[in-house]
């Protein structure tokens, strides 16, 4: 029977430890809803562990197991003998496992990956052939006495082996998720009292007959398993984790597409339990392969047992492993839906048990005493595979579970180069001390499993999120609702911290879709999962009915995916026409996958169509990308995008850094592309941006999409539109309607001529760039207290004049005059110390650093820095610079409210209060002059009238003049008593923002002579 579970329309919170705790609870749900066993069943029924599902599959594999099992019970039992027969040493022996085991892990993977696509029983059923032939070979190699069949017979039963994880797959999809802790425990029982029988029975057999006499006798059993399991039929994978979510029978059948390496890995890697897990299996590794020889060789060279009496002595320690799964499944399996992570917790308590005991064994002077640690050992060692075994069936996606399963192999491999190493210690130490090596190797295995404890739940969570997801695609599917994007339940985020949440979003084919939202909101983050840069950690992501939810980048972009980054899409230190060159040779790789139609898409098929798009780009071909202005970086980005003719267009800001006439030229050329064919998805934090472009939009808060609908709809819902876009801060009054005047956040409009004495003076600055004259005679004055608007078209050399006057770039002529004096020739910290700080179009902060990491070092310079002697030495000098900096960077986050946001990473902000911090950091300058290249960019509206007022009261704390170079004017006019407009590297227009504004060179070279982009920009 299924437990339906909530539709994935239902509201969800974002993950607590609390909430993934209980996450699993459908899980043991579907524990407790498994109908009873009939009452004929007895209690020593078999058919009791498998009930509903059949009982013949476990026989199977249980049994190959347990092939497996005995056949490395026999060798290890009969390691002394190979020993004595091939005349090795320690080096030698465990030589033979370091070369043998690498090649059968190392196949494993493969083998999954195969196993993931074809019959996995019949795959297995050969291999096990294969093992049973080379395993009779490990005998003949002793009658012919030939140390390099050894070799070969031991590689040749590593490589038929190679099954574990194929069989750990096929448990979990031959069972329902409520009996799967169950069978997994039975199995690993079935191999332990298996186990506990091979020793005695080999060293009889041994005692007999000859060492070598065991691998011919063990062959026939495994032949008959492996033959049974030509004749069962193949599992559907996955298919009760959809029954579980609630999937009807027909999409319960359906298959998932199987997964690719890079899928696999993208994916397990992205969560955090399973990474620890994988980093733990080297060390158990070495312990466990390692014990299991070393053992046999202490019963023999410290016990003097022939091999009959250790195959004895083994045989009473084995019956331990059977107790211990015993309290297991009596103990650990019900822990195992109720808290999974307190499982992890365990599990590494009992590797540190273990770690006792072994040198408890270690130590023993007597066979009693040897043998009775071993029992301990076998007993607490035992719940280690079937405990993790079940946790990985759960974490594991079922379409790349087996790959997943082989996966740990790679990380077996790690581990193997140790143990000649530890053969190495034994031969020259003893014997003892080489068993004792193991020990802290095994406890920090255990240490390490342990810290994935924390995370298993909230993982298990995700995968029954992600399932639910792709079901419901599917089903989507059969009933011809496909859109081309599809996205399911996504979350995702940066490490620990998930930034999306439940995410549901559909895009048809040539639809062009708005994505709004406040700063924070996660669309950036959903382009990107989108665009595969980024791996969920839950959820589905299908495009044109394929799954690219952990897709390669690279395979994204061949389907049609073109993502353009905000800000950030181009090669800065190569030239424009090397940026086109790059983008033009993967766009062709593009043009040729199969089902590709030039004709039905939007975009350009050569870098000279992409340069029409864009003219401005043609007179800068041969300049370096970085030295573009915003506006021409985000042209160039668009061009790229528009060689890969694509299918999807995702455009992170559209507007960013843009002045209003080329948001319009733009817009128009997103309409052409997207008019052609392609579907656009534009994220912006304009809604008259939004509504020029789509007639439907998403809005994000907080992660989740809070409305979809058209844009109309969005403009009447007041509790988004008017409260995200039009909404004051704090008092402040909302900005002027359009065609209005804003005002500060005072209601008054700063003075336009204050009083005080000239404090930066800029006479007739010249700046070219290889022939070409950004700057040419540029006049600037700026006096104490006053606030400054510059604007300009794109390349128009704003940015250029501030690197002039900051001294980050020298003129070729002309003069900056500073407070009275001529500061052209000063270096730009010189001028920085002396007062004149500015800010960038893109926040340039330290990413390793919290935000009050940030503010402290911008502080410290003006208290004498930081004296890392006298910190060490802990001089009370020291400590009261120290305090003074901790007072100010309070004050500091007090004055611009960055209180909730001190203790962050600068990678964890968003844009807006990345922009915030930024500008902290100029404040922690104490500046004369303040500089800003574009503070609003990458802001939503809602932030802008704050921010107005913010600039206010720096200015007002302060007491600094202010420069902004700004294309909100709506922004300007309301912070700027004054304007000075340049085109060209000329100075066009100057005095009140209205007048500037009014100004027919501005309407003309600016704005544009759209009426609606006037209207818009005022």
């Amino acid at each position: 029977m299924t437990v339906p579970s909530p539709p994935l329309s239902a509201p969800s919170t974002p993950l607590n430890p609390q909430a993934a705790e209980s996450a699993i609870s459908a899980a043991a749900a579907a524990e407790a809803a498994i109908e009873p066993p009939p009452s004929h069943l007895l209690w020593l029924d078999p058919r009791r562990i498998t009930w509903p599902a059949s009982v013949v599959p476990f026989f199977v594999l249980a049994g190959l197991g347990a092939m497996a099992q005995f056949e490395s019970s026999a060798f290890n039992v009969l390691v002394p003998n190979i020993k004595e027969a091939f005349h090795l040493s320690l080096t030698g022996l465990t030589a033979i496992t370091a070369v043998a085991a690498p090649i059968g892990l190392t196949l494993d993977v493969p083998f999954a990956y195969a196993g993931d696509r074809v019959r996995r029983m019949r795959m297995m059923a050969i291999g096990f052939f294969i093992f049973m032939a080379f395993s009779a070979l490990t005998g003949l190699s002793g009658i012919f006495a030939s140390l390099t069949l050894l070799y070969v017979a031991r590689i040749g039963v590593s490589i038929g082996g190679a099954f574990e994880s194929t069989g750990a797959s096929l448990m979990a999809d031959f069972f329902p998720v409520g009996v799967r802790a169950k069978v997994y425990f039975a199995r690993a029982a079935v191999a332990a009292a298996l186990g506990a029988v091979a020793p005695a029975t080999v060293g009889l057999i041994e005692l007999g007959f000859s060492w070598e006499t065991p691998f011919f006798v063990f062959a026939v059993p495994t032949v008959l398993f492996a033959a049974f399991g030509l004749m069962i039929k193949e599992p559907v994978r996955g298919r009760y984790e959809r029954e579980l979510m609630g999937a009807d029978p027909a999409t319960a059948s359906v298959t998932d597409e199987p997964a690719t390496f890079s899928e696999t890995f993208r994916t397990l890697f992205a969560n955090p339990s399973m990474r620890r897990l994988y980093y733990s299996l080297p060390f158990f590794t070495v312990a466990a392969l390692g014990i299991g020889q070393f053992t046999s060789l202490f019963y023999q060279q410290i016990l003097h047992l022939d091999a009959a009496s250790r195959g004895f002595v083994i045989a009473l320690t084995e019956p331990g492993a059977v107790v211990g799964l015993i309290f297991g499944a009596i103990v650990l399996r019900p822990l195992i839906w109720r808290n999974p992570g307190m499982v992890m917790r365990l599990i590494a308590v009992s590797a540190t048990l273990a770690g006792g005991l072994l040198v408890g064994f270690a130590l023993s002077t007597a066979v009693w005493m040897a043998a009775l640690f071993h029992f301990l050992m076998a007993a607490v060692m035992a719940t280690i595979v079937p405990g993790v075994t079940t946790i990985l069936s759960l974490v594991i996606p079922p379409r790349m579970r087996t790959l997943g399963f082989a996966t740990a192999s790679i990380w077996f491999l790690v581990g193997l180069p140790v143990l000649p190493l530890v053969g190495v210690i034994g031969d020259d130490f003893g014997l003892r001390t080489g068993i004792i090596v193991f020990v802290p190797v095994f406890i920090l295995g255990g240490y390490i499993l342990a810290s994935g404890g924390a995370y298993v739940a909230r993982d298990i969570e995700k995968v029954r999120i992600s399932t639910l997801a792709r079901a419901e695609i599917r089903q989507a599917r059969l009933e011809g609702r496909t859109k081309l994007l599809m996205v399911r339940g996504m979350r995702a985020g940066y490490g620990p911290l998930d930034v999306l949440f439940d995410v549901n979003l559909d895009v048809a084919d040539g639809e062009m879709l708005a994505l709004l939202g406040t700063n924070g909101a996660g669309k950036s983050t959903l382009l990107r999962t989108v665009s595969a840069l980024l791996v969920p950690t839950a959820g589905a992501v299908m495009f044109d009915g394929i799954d690219i939810t952990s897709a390669d980048p690279r395979r994204v972009v061949e389907m049609g995916v073109i993502h353009v980054p905000g800000g950030r899409g181009i090669f800065p230190g190569l030239t424009v026409s090397e940026n086109l060159g790059l983008a033009l040779g993967p766009s062709r790789r593009r043009r040729r996958q199969p089902g590709f139609e030039s004709g039905t898409l939007g975009g350009a098929s050569s870098v000279e169509e992409a340069l029409e798009f864009f003219p401005a780009l043609c007179q800068r071909l041969h300049t370096a990308a970085g030295e573009l202005s915003g506006g021409e970086q985000q042209m160039l980005s668009l061009a790229q995008a528009f060689l890969f003719q694509p299918r999807l267009l995702l455009i992170d800001e559209l507007s960013l850094g843009l002045a209003p006439s080329v948001v319009t030229q733009l817009i128009e050329r997103v309409k052409a592309v997207h008019g052609a064919g392609t579907a656009v998805v534009l994220v912006d934090q304009s809604l008259s941006t939004a509504m020029a472009v789509s007639e439907r939009a998403a809005f994000l808060e907080r992660g989740q999409v809070v409305f979809s609908g058209s844009t109309s709809e969005l403009i009447e819902r007041d509790d988004l539109a008017r409260a995200v876009f039009l909404s004051g801060f704090k008092g402040a009054d909302v900005p002027a309607p359009a065609g209005g005047t804003a005002v500060a956040a005072n209601g008054t409009r700063p003075p336009s001529a204050p009083g005080g004495a000239t404090v930066l003076v800029a006479s007739g600055l010249v700046k070219s760039y290889g022939g070409l004259t950004v700057l040419a005679g540029v006049d600037l004055d700026i006096k104490d207290g006053e606030v400054v608007g510059l604007i300009g078209p794109n390349g128009a050399g704003k940015t250029t004049l501030l690197d002039l006057l900051t001294g980050a770039q020298r003129a070729d002529s002309g003069q900056v005059v500073l407070a009275g004096r001529d500061v052209t020739t000063w270096s730009m910290h010189r001028r920085a110390a002396a007062g004149i700080a500015r800010s960038f179009q893109d926040p340039r902060l330290w990413a390793g650093l919290t935000v009050e990491e940030i503010l402290a070092l911008g502080v410290a310079r003006r208290h004498g820095g930081f004296k890392v002697a006298g910190a060490l030495l802990s001089l009370p000098v020291t400590a009261r610079r120290e305090r003074a900096i901790r007072a100010e960077v309070q004050e500091i986050v007090e004055l611009l409210h960055l209180e909730t946001f001190r203790l962050k990473f600068a990678t964890e902000l968003s844009t807006g209060t990345r922009r915030i911090v930024e500008l902290a950091t100029v404040v922690a300058q104490r500046p004369h002059v303040l500089l800003l290249d574009e503070p609003t960019v990458g802001i939503a509206q809602r932030e802008i009238e704050p921010l107005a007022a913010l600039l206010q009261e720096v200015r007002t704390a302060l007491g600094c003049a202010m420069l902004v170079i700004e294309h909100d004017m709506a922004f300007l006019s309301g912070l700027a008593g004054r304007a000075v407009a340049i085109d060209a590297g000329t100075v066009v227009a100057r005095g009140t923002p209205e007048e500037v504004l009014a100004s027919p060179e501005v309407l003309r070279s600016y704005l544009g002579l759209d009426p609606e982009t006037v209207r818009i920009s005022r």
